[in-house]
């Protein structure tokens, strides 16, 4: 399972919300094979950073300018396709609502928002657990 994990640094400073994005799906699937990927859009100069919280792969495009939903969902999705990723995480803010459902058409896909934990396998295909009122994340499964 390929997970990639979309981080908007255009502010140039990442959070400690963002580094724990990794830390939270390394602890959950200690048995499970996985590949934590970042792919960081806008100033990457704290990048190493997501290594020392579980990111494997860590990818950037400099960008600082405006939001564009047409340019991220090309960048996250062209992104996808060539990593492999069987899942896209992005942010549960305002970037990642408004990018959640273009990314899912883009990629024919289906869209769950409010999760709190990685997918786990079963017989007819992945679980997801959330929690209303306490969300943190926002995926979406090509399953």
């Amino acid at each position: 399972m390929i997970i990639l994990s979309i981080i908007d640094n255009r502010k140039a400073n990442l959070k400690k919300s963002i580094l724990n994005l990794f830390i939270t799906p390394i602890r959950s699937l200690q048995n499970i094979p996985e590949k934590s990927i970042a792919l960081v859009i806008g100033d990457s100069n704290d990048a190493e950073n997501l290594g020392k919280y579980g990111a494997e792969e860590v990818y950037s495009v400099d960008y600082n300018g405006q939001f564009d939903n047409f340019l991220f969902t090309d960048i996250i999705t062209n992104a996808a396709a060539k990593l492999n990723a069987d899942f896209i995480v992005l942010p549960y803010n305002s970037t990642g609502k408004s990018l959640l459902g273009s990314i899912a058409v883009k990629m024919n896909a289906s869209s769950i928002s409010g999760v709190i934990n990685i997918p786990e396998k079963e017989d007819n295909g992945y679980v997801f657990k959330k929690v209303h009122f306490q969300v943190k994340h926002t995926a979406i499964s090509r399953h």
